[in-house]
């Protein structure tokens, strides 16, 4: 069964290489090898006045997104990386 994971990764980005490094300790993941699994991230937008993750209803707003209903889960962009 999938599960989050906690500590979060280190993350890092240089913008002139265009990538973003993630490392995550091995021992936190509890195993030595990374084959087979899948790994699934996710982004969304955090308001950071309020400290909440900005607001999902059906007709959007000036700080709110449209489309969907405050119980929806808020993905703006995900990538799916499986690892042989």
């Amino acid at each position: 069964m999938e599960k989050p994971f906690t500590p979060v990764p280190t993350i890092k980005v240089n913008k002139q290489l265009a990538t973003i490094s993630f490392t995550i300790p091995l021992s936190v993941l509890e195993t030595d090898n990374l084959s087979g699994w899948k790994i699934y991230i996710t982004t969304y937008d955090y308001d950071g006045i309020e400290s909440v993750l900005r607001p999902l209803t059906p007709e959007g707003g000036q700080w709110a997104f449209g489309g969907g209903q405050p119980t929806d889960p808020k993905i703006m962009d995900d990538i799916l990386i499986k690892i042989n």
